[in-house]
């Protein structure tokens, strides 16, 4: 058991080493908070050509590139989103990681395993607050397999339909389909 209780530092939000991955059913989340596709667009960033090999998150073949979605920071390295009090400006729609952060889940044969975020360390929740139980950890780390899992199999084909030119490789069709994909 781990105590856990977010103190609202805003450490994992203004860390500039620490991207704020998107899956689809987050860019589908900011998509469904402003309602517009330019608006989502200008909230993103493409970090191009990541070393696949040290990231959960699949790279997306957008512009001639392998590239890892992310929310835009400030020039500090703090998410757009932190307000001066931090708290976040788009808390219910915020991202997966946000959600879970500062714990890490993986499957390993049919058991659900969770550990914490190589950046832990900057926490200042983590033995504060109530224990988190045992089902609380395996009902989040269930649903952030799920989407992570999903969003491979979406980005997988999406990799293909831009590598067979079947769709143009911008970030616009991306959110695009998207949307179609949860609409």
């Amino acid at each position: 058991m781990v105590k856990f209780k977010c103190t609202l530092c805003g450490r994992c939000c203004s860390d500039p080493d620490i991207y704020i991955t998107l899956t689809h059913k987050d860019i589908y989340r900011l998509y469904l908070k402003f309602n517009d596709i330019s608006e989502v667009m200008s909230k993103i960033s493409l970090i191009l050509d990541p070393i696949e090999h040290t990231l959960v998150m699949p790279t997306v073949r957008l512009y001639d590139h392998n590239n890892i979605v992310s929310l835009k920071k400030d020039n500090s390295g703090k998410c757009i989103f932190l307000n001066s009090n931090n708290t976040c400006n788009i808390y219910e729609y915020r991202p997966l990681v946000c959600r879970s952060f500062p714990f890490t889940f993986s499957k390993e044969n049919s058991w659900l395993r969770w550990g914490f975020s190589f950046k832990y360390s900057i926490c200042e929740g983590i033995g504060k607050g109530d224990e988190i139980s045992d089902d609380d950890l395996i009902n989040l780390g269930t649903i952030v397999l799920s989407e992570i899992n999903d969003f491979y199999s979406f980005v997988r084909d999406w990799n293909l339909l831009v590598f067979s030119k079947k769709v143009r490789d911008d970030l616009y069709t991306f959110i695009s389909r998207i949307i179609a994909y949860f609409e």
